[in-house]
């Protein structure tokens, strides 16, 4: 924006993006929190037990033990922690070649150029990231190999050029390994490093200048209908949170701790 390579739409994508990552990552921590909250119950009205060489020590210990074992989450939630998926009106719709969207595990990370998913690290036959080949502002990645005819991408360079959008066009050859994992021969990511766009070939020059104007945020696209609250991934009522009051009436900057300020 402060460039002039961005459009006011981008405001609008802000919160319609990082609110729902937002609710499923708070959802989450209560969780996890339940989790600690649960150690009351084990050592119950002899907590100095734990810590015994008796029968009722073992017994306390073996019972935390397989209760982190079962609920390791805060630890183990690659899904959570990788797996921001975005929808906002900077995002044109999935196409056809886009298909199915992986399904979202908070346990799980899935390597994917979804559109709105980060774009997947991988390493390439050199030895470098791909990631260390992404332009300053957009990148376009194109997979080919020496069978493939020369895929004809002006249209969208041009298209970016002419709205003073820069994109940085990376060609990656017989890269077998890395073309599998980012799916399509065509990946726009935006630069912040998620995919805006992607697709076996470029699309008619109508549509391309289309695209464009939506992830630049010089026009807003269709996925900004779309309800933040109802993106947050496994989203229910808040966890840990029953019974809870909140702070926010009385407080007082001063009243802050040393560790806080």
């Amino acid at each position: 924006m402060i460039n002039g390579h961005g459009g006011s739409a981008l405001f609008d994508s802000y919160e319609q993006e990082r609110r729902a990552v937002a609710l499923t990552s708070i959802q989450h921590s209560g969780i996890h929190m339940e989790t600690h909250f649960a150690l009351s119950r084990f050592l119950g009205p002899n907590p100095h037990a734990v810590v015994e060489d008796s029968d009722e020590g073992r017994a306390i210990r073996k019972r935390i033990h397989d209760h982190y074992q079962a609920n390791k989450g805060e630890n183990t939630d690659l899904g959570i922690e990788m797996d921001h998926r975005h929808k906002s009106c900077v995002y044109p719709l999935p196409n056809d070649v886009d298909g199915q969207e992986p399904e979202w595990n908070p346990a799980r990370y899935v390597p994917s150029t979804f559109v709105g998913s980060r774009a997947p690290h991988v390493y390439l036959k050199d030895g470098s990231s791909i990631f260390d080949h992404f332009g300053k502002y957009w990148t376009l990645i194109e997979f080919s190999d020496r069978q493939d005819d020369k895929r004809e991408v002006t249209t969208l360079l041009d298209a970016a050029n002419a709205i003073d959008m820069p994109v940085k066009h990376v060609v990656l050859c017989d890269e077998e390994n890395a073309r599998k994992i980012w799916h399509s021969p065509l990946v726009l990511v935006r630069p912040d490093g998620h995919v805006a766009w992607r697709g076996g070939k470029l699309p008619d020059v109508e549509s391309v200048e289309e695209i464009v104007k939506i992830v630049s945020g010089r026009k807003a696209g269709p996925w900004g209908e779309t309800n933040t609250d109802e993106q947050a991934q496994g989203l229910g009522p808040f966890a840990a949170t029953e019974g809870m009051g909140s702070q926010v009436d009385g407080y007082k900057l001063e009243k802050m701790g040393v560790m806080q300020s």
